[in-house]
């Protein structure tokens, strides 16, 4: 990849996490003190786009004439990737706008719906991620109870919206804006759930997760615990696995990141596929491959 290409990816990639970031400012300051800090933001935003244009000019006098096409190039990519950044904070707001939750807080409610992700086993419940025709809902279950991806299922119980609370480190943990990320607002705790059909999900993440069970199933048959548990939170995110007293260690000595799908285990997968590529594929289908592949893991 060309010096011009790499700042071009890296400009737009920035301006769209600025985008984002202005968007985010401008919401919070209608919504707290009217336009006052609305309006000092956009001051140092313009002051800093001032600063950087007037020094990439004077640097673009000092240079050749052919550098200037490129700086209105990247000057117009990031132009146009912060307006996206605004767009997809606008576009994510916008999901939640008109929630028919927010009217039912409180009350006891039935639903029938599809669980889309992967069931979270607890010590002490299943965390079911479950699409209904009001939206997404977070529904916990019995943790003995026998649900898979892509069971249709029917759940009751009293709808509410989650709080912050604090860890047994004394941090305040946000759980709404935890669940807000992933596209929830309320959840029902104690909830009855009746699976009432299977296999309605897609597919593909159907078949990833059986990969990922038989996976799972053949670590256990060879190591022990607490290392089985290990391996699993280190190759697949697998929290679960390390039982409380370990996830409390990691926790308190501030290593639980290694456990938990993060870079981390991205790169290991990163750099196992890069090497299986460069092996066995040509140049051209190394790309692809390795996109589809971290696209698989980031799935199961």
């Amino acid at each position: 990849m060309s010096v011009d290409r790499v700042r071009l990816f890296y400009g737009g990639a920035v301006a769209f996490a600025v985008g984002i970031l202005f968007a985010t400012s401008w919401s919070r300051a209608a919504s707290v003190a009217g336009w006052v800090p609305w309006a000092l933001w956009v001051g140092v935003m313009l002051g800093g786009v001032g600063m950087i244009w007037w020094r990439k000019w004077r640097r673009v006098e000092s240079e050749a004439l052919h550098s200037a096409p490129f700086s209105f190039t990247l000057i117009v990519v990031c132009t146009i990737f912060c307006v996206l950044g605004v767009g997809r904070l606008w576009v994510a707001e916008a999901q939640f706008a008109d929630s028919e939750f927010a009217a039912l807080t409180g009350s006891k409610i039935k639903y029938e719906g599809v669980v889309i992700r992967e069931p979270d086993v607890r010590e002490r419940s299943t965390h079911l991620y479950i699409e209904t025709p009001d939206g997404l809902l977070l529904v916990l279950a019995s943790a003995y109870g026998s649900f898979q991806y892509g069971d249709r299922v029917q759940v009751s119980g009293t709808l509410s919206a989650p709080t912050a609370f604090t860890t047994d480190l004394g941090r305040t943990f946000n759980y709404p804006g935890y669940l807000k990320a992933r596209g929830v607002t309320h959840l029902i705790n104690y909830a009855n759930v009746e699976v009432i059909d299977q296999g309605v999900g897609s597919q593909i993440i159907t078949q990833l997760l059986r990969v990922k069970s038989s996976f799972m199933n053949a670590l256990e048959e060879v190591l022990p615990e607490p290392q089985v548990g290990l391996g699993e939170g280190v190759l697949l995110g697998v929290k679960r696995a390390l039982g409380q007293e370990l996830e409390s260690d990691f926790r308190k000595t501030g290593i639980i990141h290694i456990v938990v799908l993060s870079g981390y285990n991205v790169m290991l997968v990163v750099l196992f596929v890069t090497y299986l590529l460069g092996v066995f594929l040509p140049a051209r289908w190394q790309l692809p491959a390795g996109l589809i592949a971290l696209a698989s893991f980031a799935t199961i």
